[in-house]
C-alpha cells in the first residue's frame, strides 16, 4: 500500500485494523469470536456489488495438476479426446480422505481451487522445467457469488474500512508460506469458513505468482464440472 496516497486519518484507520488482524493471528483461543471476525461479518455481511464476483453459467475457470509418473502408469492420462491430461475425475476435486489442509480449507475439507486464467493455474502449482502439467477446463453450471478480495485500497471508495480489510486479507492470501509454516493457514481457513457460513460460494483473490492473475476458491464445487484437460510442458521458469 502506498501510504503517501492515503489520507492521514484513513491511514490511521488502516493501521488500527492491521493491528487488530495481527492480534487475531496471534490469539490462540476463541479466534471465531475475535473482534476482527466480528467486524469482518459486519462489513461483508451486507450485500454490495463491490464485495461480490459472480461466476455465470457456462463460464470457464481452470485447475492445474502436475502429472505424476505413477498416474501415467495407472492410465489416468489421455483417456479420451477431451481429456488429454488427467481424466474427468482426477481433473476435479480430490477425494475427502486425500484432501490436505490448504490456505483456505481445513484438512479433509474439500474445496475447488481454480484460477480465472489457465496460465495462472499452471503457475500456481509451481512446475519445474519440462515437468508435465495437466490443465483442466472447469465449467460453471450455476451462478456463483464469490467474496471479492481482489481489489486494492481505492480512494474513490467511500468504505475505507472495507478496503482496509480487503487489503489486509489479500496480503495474507498471497504471501508465500513455507511447508514448515503451514500452521499459519488457520487464520485464512477461519476467514474462509466464516465467509462460507455467511452464504458466499467461494473467495476470489489475487495470485501471488502471476501478477494480474486471479484465483478462485469455490466452496460449492458441486455446481462445477470438469469438461476437458490438456497437457502443458513449461519451457522456462
Amino acid at each position: 500500500m502506498n501510504d503517501m496516497c492515503i489520507p492521514e486519518d484513513e491511514d490511521e484507520e488502516f493501521k488500527k485494523i492491521e493491528k487488530l488482524y495481527y492480534d487475531f493471528c496471534s490469539s490462540e483461543r476463541l479466534k471465531r469470536i475475535h473482534p476482527f471476525i466480528k467486524d469482518f461479518k459486519e462489513i461483508f455481511g451486507k450485500y454490495c456489488k463491490d464485495t461480490i464476483i459472480k461466476l455465470t453459467p457456462s463460464e470457464n475457470v481452470y485447475r492445474a495438476r502436475i502429472i505424476e509418473k505413477e498416474d501415467i502408469k495407472k492410465g489416468l492420462i489421455g483417456r479420451t479426446e477431451l481429456f488429454k491430461g488427467y481424466d474427468e475425475e482426477n481433473s476435479f476435486v480430490p477425494p475427502e480422505i486425500e484432501c490436505r489442509a490448504g490456505r483456505l480449507n481445513y484438512k479433509h475439507q474439500v474445496y475447488l481451487y481454480t484460477a480465472q486464467e489457465g496460465l495462472t493455474a499452471i503457475m500456481e502449482v509451481r512446475p519445474q522445467l519440462n515437468q508435465k502439467v495437466s490443465l483442466a477446463k472447469i465449467e460453471i453450471k450455476k451462478e456463483l457469488e464469490l467474496l471479492n478480495l481482489t481489489h486494492l485500497y481505492n480512494l474513490k471508495t467511500a468504505n475505507y474500512k472495507r478496503e482496509a480489510f480487503v487489503d489486509i486479507i489479500s496480503e495474507a492470501l498471497y504471501t508465500p508460506i513455507n511447508d514448515n509454516e503451514k500452521d499459519k493457514y488457520i487464520n485464512t481457513q477461519i476467514i474462509a469458513d466464516i465467509a462460507r457460513e455467511m452464504g458466499y460460494d467461494g473467495i476470489a483473490h489475487i495470485s501471488s505468482i502471476n501478477k494480474g492473475g486471479t484465483n478462485y476458491c469455490i466452496f460449492n464445487y458441486e455446481y462445477c464440472k470438469a469438461i476437458s484437460s490438456e497437457i502443458y510442458i513449461p519451457k522456462m521458469i
